[in-house]
């Protein structure tokens, strides 16, 4: 009876127990296929027509941000499908939703005005979209380069750079340092017919005017110790990343006060232009100032040159726009000079100290930007012979080939850290000139000339000269 009535039991609760074993089996399937149906009905198939009104920006600028996002759900009711901008990940500039079809594919379109924050600092950023299929769930990040432009300080650099090649090049293109030692020795007016220099022993006489000066043993050569010169130099030339072109045009009138003494007032003018990168500046300046040759003994010379002016620059630093700015600028510079024989050969060897600094005004751009001044200084210091020979061509005319090789140290340049320098450090620059001079007072030298070797700096270009004894 016992095995009995627990077969009963077993017969009379087994089946129940089955069928709610079967409900709770079948509550499971269902909550595991609700589950998986929930988890596939949020999806988010991407970004896409991604774009940006601006590819560069300033600090503070609003750009317009345009995008596509498509969302698919599926079984239940509408869904919000978040969006969010964001500026390199962390600061949010706009968000907003979008009301998802419960049981279909959405593609939404966002077009959105966004402000970057005042303090955002110049370099590459990232505008970064991101998307969501419902809030919290599945989401899709885009991201997109943005440069934030500092107008300041590009002009900064352009203007530093500018400065820093304009005055290289006004120091290594000075007035003709031959010219005034061949005054003082009377060397243009006085080759004999063998072709040879004649010495300065025997040139030595009394104006007759007034005042001491080497006469020529030539007996055309002009008594008067008055020279008017004029000379001009062309060069095309690259600075970092950056290519330009330049001129300038010196003049002046010198005396002879007596046989080892020559003094001078010279002008120039001079004209620069840069641009690379999308980025222009130009600028016209001048500088005046007095000179002087000694000689300190015989085959010695001292010789040196002050110099004062302003220039007028235009800055265009991305292209769009071009602003005006003025600048200040002086140069000193002194040389040792030596004037030996050697046989047929005349040699000179120089060794020189410059220095040279320019100082713009503080401007508005055309933004409204404020724009510091720039103060751009250097030192040069050269060293290296010129050697040349003359040769009787016969008319009274004498010919004059010469070599100059110079080796170039620039140092102690600052500009406060607007730009790297092109020109710090050491280079070199080689010349070849050629002059001609008659037994009319006229003078006429021209030259071709390379200065570089750094790889931020070269130039070439050449040279001319003209100046008439009266």
């Amino acid at each position: 009876m016992a095995k009995e009535r627990g077969m009963n039991v077993l017969g009379l609760k087994g089946v129940p127990g089955l069928f709610k074993g079967v409900r709770t089996f079948a509550a499971v399937m269902a909550f595991g296929l609700f589950g998986a149906t929930q988890a596939d009905a949020h999806s988010n198939y991407g970004n896409s027509n991604v774009s940006v009104s601006e590819s560069t920006a300033l600090a503070g600028d609003s750009i317009d941000v345009s995008f596509d996002y498509t969302i698919w759900h599926i079984g239940h009711g509408p869904v919000a499908a978040p969006w969010e901008i964001y500026l390199d990940g962390t600061t949010l500039l706009a968000s907003g939703s979008n009301l998802a079809d419960g049981n279909s594919t959405d593609v939404f379109s966002v077009n959105q005005t966004i402000a970057l924050p005042g303090n955002t600092s110049p370099g590459t950023h990232q505008i970064v979209i991101t998307t969501y299929a419902s809030q919290g769930g599945s989401s899709v990040s885009t991201f997109i380069n943005l440069e934030v432009i500092d107008p300041a300080g590009e002009a900064q650099a352009l203007i530093g750079t500018l400065s820093e090649a304009r005055g290289r090049l006004i120091i290594q293109n000075g007035p003709n340092l031959e010219r005034r030692i061949g005054r003082l020795n009377n060397r243009s007016r006085n080759v004999d017919a063998a072709g040879e220099v004649a010495s300065r022993d025997s040139a030595e006489g009394e104006a007759a005017a007034g005042g001491t000066f080497l006469a020529s043993s030539n007996p055309a050569a002009r008594t008067s110790p008055y020279d008017f010169w004029i000379e001009a130099a062309h060069a095309k030339f690259s600075a970092g990343n950056m290519d330009g072109d330049f001129n300038i045009i010196h003049m002046g009138v010198d005396r002879l006060v007596n046989p080892d003494l020559l003094i001078g007032l010279g002008l120039q003018f001079d004209n620069a232009r840069l641009s690379g990168a999308g980025a222009e500046i130009s600028g016209n300046g001048f500088m005046i100032g007095p000179y002087l040759t000694k000689r300190i003994q015989d085959n010695l010379y001292f010789d040196a040159r002050v110099a004062w002016g302003r220039s007028s620059n235009d800055v265009s630093p991305f292209g769009t726009y071009t602003d005006t700015v003025n600048a200040e600028r002086w140069l000193a510079t002194a040389a040792l000079v030596g004037d030996f024989q050697v046989g047929e050969l005349t040699v000179q060897p120089e060794a020189r100290l410059s220095w040279f600094e320019e100082t713009t005004d503080a401007y508005r751009d055309s933004n409204g930007i404020r724009v510091a001044p720039v103060t751009t200084s250097f030192g040069s210091f050269e060293v290296g012979p010129t050697i040349s020979r003359s040769y009787n061509v016969g008319s009274g005319g004498i010919l004059t080939a010469n070599l100059s090789a110079k080796s170039i140290w620039t140092y102690d340049f600052s500009n406060g850290g607007v730009a790297a320098s092109t020109t710090r450090g050491h280079s070199g620059r080689i010349e070849i000139g050629l002059d001609y001079s008659n037994d009319d007072n006229l003078l006429i030298n021209g030259s071709v000339f390379v200065d570089g070797g750094g790889r931020d700096w070269d130039s070439l270009g050449v040279t001319v000269g003209l100046d008439y004894t009266f």
